[in-house]
């Protein structure tokens, strides 16, 4: 049977039933060239979401084998709620490297004029002008060279408001500090000291000081590492963990720090920028692995403010901590437990459930116990396929405290495997589709085209929701979870409908490929269910047909279908 559609479309494949092609047909005539432009994208879309869906339809072919017996298998009915963060014992500076609530920068300023001297400063900000930039000019007529004649400097703010004289008399001692009103210091190198030559250092009470962690920590002038005023750390060595952590000459912060990390202390040290402190790690987790700060004779601890500083103790986790520590393991008692009639212990004030798991996989029981991080869920699984495995809780109560049933667990005997024959593909296939259809369900169309969009989004929605009916009590909500990471979302405002959990997804495809496979290609057998692509292939397929059919009451303008048989 051929039917007439909307023109301007290739031929595509629609399963093995239905292909359609564009003949050639007059358009003069036709209602509006708006309505027709319209359709014509609608059915663009149509045909794009159901080519997309062709490709998902060879990603979910199935194929059956026959399977060898099965391993018999208990596991926890729920999860555990266990957690499996750990944490790594802390000490951090008290306060900042630097907690000088003032600043002033340079520490080294620029003379201009033909001086000769360089000019270093230092010392306290007391906040007294605020933030300001001080101007120190060698006064005329009190000039010549430091340490030799009598030279003066005036010192002003910005505004040229007199704060006060530097008097350098011929006996000053070249690089001696002196210091100002305001708490700041001032030295000065041999040298020429020429009016009307000048320098400037800007000042700060609203911005507190920071440690240079690069400049080396006994730099001074350009260099200096800007430690708190009073602070000094000299070359020697100090020592964490027993271990001996040397400080050279010209050694900054950040390579004191890398020193560090880089022993045998087993600490990670780091200066963190934000807080402006030094942060040493443990590198084992657990509050027994701690930090001890032994002695030091750099100064290099009472500079980075760790003198009494306390260590954050760590934590391991609920696998390694004790399980009479874990409170989601209280079911579980001292004593003994059976697996395949081998008697196995457990001591709950000094064993870890991580103990108890490698204390059952090197017995005799004949199994492999397991934790699935992913599941939070205790596992135990026969070696040998069709063995058999009987758990008995014995006066420990340690399946049970595990949610995992005591007694027979059978194998299974082998039969038909039915799976997905190209899952590989599966993943990028559902990508695509999910494109298309966030496409068509937030596209805009003019006249009757809108309303063939709609019942087209409605037939696809119905057929969705059919193929949850299966998994869900009431498929009319929202939000329709699969539990293999394929949901869809209908109230998604930004049209992602079709939403792909890649990590469920990749679970579902290893360990439950029968169940995923059923869903979406549907109950094996005569008369079986279909799964969710067959359905909406078949709502796409009738899409496309009511499409043709509402065009060829007015003129048949392009689409030919062909359906066979």
């Amino acid at each position: 049977m051929q039917v007439f559609g909307v023109g301007g479309f290739p031929l595509f494949q629609l399963g093995s039933s239905m292909s359609i092609k564009a003949p050639t047909a007059d358009l003069s005539g036709f209602a509006s060239k708006s309505t027709r432009s319209s359709l014509q994208d609608l059915t663009g879309q149509v045909l794009g979401l159901r080519r997309a869906l062709g490709d998902l339809q060879l990603s979910t072919r199935i194929r059956f084998a026959a399977g060898a017996d099965g391993l018999a298998q208990a596991t926890s009915s729920s999860a555990l709620g266990l957690s499996l963060q750990e944490g790594f014992t802390t000490l951090r500076s008290t306060e900042e490297v630097n907690a000088t609530p003032t600043s002033f920068t340079p520490f080294q300023p620029s003379v201009s004029g033909s001086s000769t001297f360089e000019p270093t400063v230092g010392g306290v900000y007391d906040g007294d002008q605020g933030d300001d930039t001080l101007i120190f000019s060698v006064r005329e007529g009190f000039q010549g060279e430091i340490g030799r004649d009598f030279v003066v400097f005036r010192v002003g703010d910005s505004s040229g408001e007199f704060i006060q004289n530097v008097i350098l008399q011929p006996s000053y001692q070249p690089d001696t500090a002196v210091t100002l009103s305001n708490g700041l210091t001032v030295s000065f190198s041999e040298g020429v000291a020429s009016a009307p030559g000048e320098f400037t250092v800007d000042v700060s009470a609203s911005i507190g000081s920071a440690v240079n962690p690069d400049n080396p920590l006994d730099g001074v002038g350009a260099n200096d590492p800007n430690l708190q005023f009073g602070q000094q750390v000299n070359p020697g060595a100090f020592w964490i963990n027993g271990v001996t952590i040397e400080i050279a000459s010209g050694d900054s912060l950040n390579d004191v720090l890398a020193k560090i990390t880089s022993s045998e202390a087993g600490v990670a040290a780091a200066f963190d920028g934000a807080s402006e402190t030094v942060v040493l790690t443990q590198k084992t987790a657990g509050a027994g692995a701690e930090i001890n700060l032994q002695s030091d004779n750099t100064g290099f601890f009472e500079a980075i403010k760790f003198a009494g500083a306390t260590p954050t103790p760590g934590s391991l986790s609920d696998l390694d901590t004790p399980i009479a520590e874990v409170p989601e393991l209280a079911g579980i008692q001292s004593g003994q437990f059976g697996i395949n009639g081998a008697t196995l212990t457990v001591d709950v004030m000094i064993e870890s459930l991580r103990d108890v798991v490698d204390k059952i996989n090197a017995s005799e029981a004949g199994v492999v116990a397991s934790f699935d991080e992913e599941e939070n869920a205790f596992q135990i699984t026969a070696k040998t396929a069709g063995a058999d495995v009987e758990l008995d809780d014995g006066t420990s109560g340690f399946f049970s405290g595990l949610k995992v049933d005591t007694g027979l667990f059978a194998a299974e005997e082998g039969g038909t495997v039915f799976e997905l024959k190209d899952a590989t593909k599966l993943r990028s296939s559902f990508e695509d589709f999910a494109g298309e259809l966030e496409s068509l369900f937030t596209s805009s169309f003019d006249f009757a085209a809108s309303f063939q969009a709609k019942s087209a989004v409605n037939d696809i929605s119905d057929a969705i929701r059919e193929s949850f009916e299966p998994l869900l009590e009431n498929t009319d909500k929202d939000v329709l979870r699969s539990g293999f990471g394929i949901d869809f979302d209908f109230s998604a405002e930004d049209g992602d409908v079709l939403q792909i959990d890649e990590d469920r997804l990749r679970h579902a495809l290893r360990f439950k490929g029968e169940e995923l496979a059923e869903f979406l290609a549907g109950e094996r057998g005569p008369g079986g269910s279909p799964g969710l692509v067959e359905r909406l292939a078949q709502a796409l397929d009738d899409v496309a047909q009511r499409l043709v059919g509402s065009l060829d009451d007015s003129q048949s303008i392009g689409l030919m279908i062909d359906l066979a048989g």
